[in-house]
């Protein structure tokens, strides 16, 4: 069976399958309709089918890796810092991204539009959702918020940033809010009060994101710039 695959719970059959011995699982609940508002209805059309039975849904194996390193980090959050989850702010933002991951996986599949774009037209696009990461810094938007205020197909931004910058949506918007607090560790008083300013509600995934992209530690970036001012 591979691996790249979703076990989609649904429909008003069962699911039966065969497991190895001492296997702990764990899993997310998401009620269908609060996964299909999120989406124009060309999608949740295409969602709402995937959901009538309960089956294997196969993705993109980059597309399930990264919804397995999310759901892991969600898992230690719970574990080593349960008093995040009192937050009601904090709480909304974190079913938004898991409800974007799911659907972002799941569309890797299902979604089949041709996008035919121009070059100036994916480089408006990237701009326009670089306004709105940047305007909105504390509250990063949603795939679907995104696609409702420019009025564009999910589909059609996932193509505009994988031809135009090789990378997903979701991608570029962490990008855009990296360099943001990047740029706010020149003059903020601690590390923590830029990660908040740019949405980062978990600092442990934030602190492995940050490195990953600049190759050092915010904390250690940030010691750097304070004594050079």
């Amino acid at each position: 069976m591979s691996t790249a695959a979703l076990h989609c719970f649904a429909g008003q059959g069962g699911f039966e399958y065969l497991s190895p011995e001492g296997l702990v699982m764990s899993g997310i609940v998401i009620r269908a309709s609060d996964l299909l508002d999120q989406l124009s209805r060309s999608e949740a059309e295409k969602v709402a089918q995937v959901l009538e039975r309960p089956q294997l849904v196969k993705v993109d194996e980059k597309s399930i890796a990264s919804l397995r390193s999310f759901i892991t980090g969600i898992s230690l959050m719970a574990e080593r810092a349960p008093q995040t989850l009192e937050s009601d702010y904090l709480l909304h933002s974190l079913g938004q991204s898991i409800a974007n991951a799911f659907i972002d996986t799941m569309l890797t599949r299902i979604d089949t539009e041709t996008v035919r774009m121009s070059n100036a037209q994916r480089l408006k696009l990237i701009k326009n959702v670089r306004d709105i990461v940047v305007g909105t810094p504390d509250t990063p938007p949603s795939i679907q918020e995104l696609c409702d205020t420019l009025n564009v197909s999910r589909r059609t931004l996932q193509n505009c940033f994988q031809v135009g910058l090789n990378c997903t949506p979701l991608d570029f918007i962490k990008i855009v809010r990296l360099n943001g607090v990047r740029a706010m560790l020149r003059h903020c008083a601690t590390v923590s009060e830029a990660a908040s300013h740019w949405g980062f509600w978990h600092f442990g995934n934030f602190a492995r994101d940050y490195r990953a992209l600049f190759g050092t530690l915010p904390s250690l970036e940030h010691g750097q710039l304070q004594k050079s001012r």
